[in-house]
């Protein structure tokens, strides 16, 4: 049985400039993926920017990343660091599922996530879940 394979993506808002909050959503990401066997191919940051839009470097560089590769498990701390607007949280989960990956919200405090990479042996689904 293969690894699955991840990308870890980060982010802080705005007026948090810290290295330690990405290093620190970073660290989380990683310790989920290692427990359960995932592989990193690669991560992704955006320090500073708004999770109101999807005009983010380290958003861009993840999606291109993602459009040639196999399926993929996205590790977010939590749903927030993807987009703050629901919509915009709803629409890039949705662009990840058709180029076939799952988005992943590692931080047990996370509402939702997409369900765990399981769905990525057959065919990813969309359905809301609890994280475990």
């Amino acid at each position: 049985m293969e690894p699955t394979m991840a990308v870890i993506y980060c982010r802080t808002a705005c007026g948090s400039h810290n290295d330690l909050a990405i290093l620190a959503q970073e660290a989380q990401c990683r310790t989920y993926a290692a427990t359960r066997g995932f592989d990193i191919s690669g991560v992704f940051y955006d320090s500073g920017k708004s999770g109101n839009n999807a005009n983010r470097h380290g958003l861009r560089e993840m999606m291109q990343f993602l459009q040639g590769a196999s399926a993929h498990c996205i590790l977010v701390r939590d749903e927030s660091r993807l987009a703050r607007d629901f919509h915009l949280c709803h629409v890039l989960q949705a662009a990840c599922k058709q180029l076939g990956h799952v988005v992943v919200a590692v931080d047990d405090a996370a509402d939702y996530a997409y369900k765990e990479p399981d769905a990525l042996k057959n065919s990813p689904r969309s359905s809301l879940t609890k994280s475990p």
